[in-house]
């Protein structure tokens, strides 16, 4: 097994049964290691804003990892991350702007804690969402003419999805992913929103969120439908795991106020199964 290939068998990056682990496991073979490489730096990146208590840190770790990208690209990279990162930028001609594009969301994230109104939240998924998908499209097919498309709709609709997903853990941390403006419309506000659990006015807000997602989804499946390229296998199944979890959010009335959804791993692997 070469050091790449060790390099990005991380035991904690997807855990045996979560919604990753499969997608990873039914992806070609010889895309895993890169696919496991660019959704370990997502990981790292897009966990800073949840594990800092003061924004400065955050910052400076950000900009640590603004300058090891660059490093990384070359050569020379400092992070343990570097040896499976390094050889799938260079294998898979991989942009660095993706990347980049994570650490500003990342720093979004940081500056705000919660979201003004659906524009706001969009450019913060923009700027999370797509840049991951984009890299593992370029990676599963890198020339195909509609990879735009498909990475917009997943990468908007997977982000905004997982954020539903863990409302309550971010709220619990100070941060909130429905938009202010959504909020006010209900008769709500941020400070409001832990306590309103069940209420119609909550219901109401993640109702919007849920059905966005939704659409989201929806049109990603229609754009990587286009090819049966083994690919795009690992996206069709992370669209097909985040649908079923908009699923069971609407099944359950929407209790992401309360507590953390998720699939059974039996479901999970039943669906990545099924997933061409």
């Amino acid at each position: 097994m070469t050091e790449f290939a060790k390099a990005a068998e991380a035991p904690d990056l997807a855990p045996p049964g979560s919604a990753l682990y499969y997608a990873l496991r039914f992806a070609p073979r010889q895309h895993q290691p890169a696919l496991r490489a660019v959704h370990g730096f997502a990981e790292e990146i897009l966990a800073v804003p949840w594990t800092v208590s003061d924004p400065g840190v955050g910052q400076v770790k950000l900009d640590w990892w603004q300058a090891e990208i660059e490093r990384i690209a070359s050569g020379k990279g400092r992070h343990p991350l570097a040896t499976a990162l390094g050889p799938a930028i260079t294998r898979h001609g991989l942009p660095l702007t993706p990347f980049r594009q994570l650490i500003d969301g990342a720093r979004m994230d940081l500056e705000y804690g919660s979201y003004p109104d659906g524009n706001a939240l969009a450019s913060y998924l923009h700027r999370t969402g797509i840049p991951l998908a984009a890299l593992e499209l370029q990676i599963g097919h890198p020339y195909r003419d509609d990879n735009d498309s498909a990475a917009h709709h997943a990468g908007m609709g997977l982000r905004l999805t997982e954020l539903l997903r863990r409302l309550r853990p971010a709220l619990d941390r100070g941060r909130c992913y429905l938009p202010e403006s959504d909020l006010r419309a209900a008769g709500l506000s941020v400070e409001q929103l832990p306590a309103s659990a069940g209420s119609d006015a909550a219901r109401q807000a993640l109702v919007a969120q849920v059905d966005n997602a939704a659409s989201l989804l929806h049109k990603a499946s229609e754009a990587l439908d286009l090819t049966d390229s083994p690919g795009y296998r690992c996206t069709r199944i992370r669209v097909r795991l985040a649908a079923a979890i908009l699923q069971e959010m609407r099944r359950a009335d929407y209790p992401m106020l309360q507590a953390e959804l998720s699939l059974t791993p039996l479901r999970r692997l039943w669906l990545a199964w099924r997933t061409g």
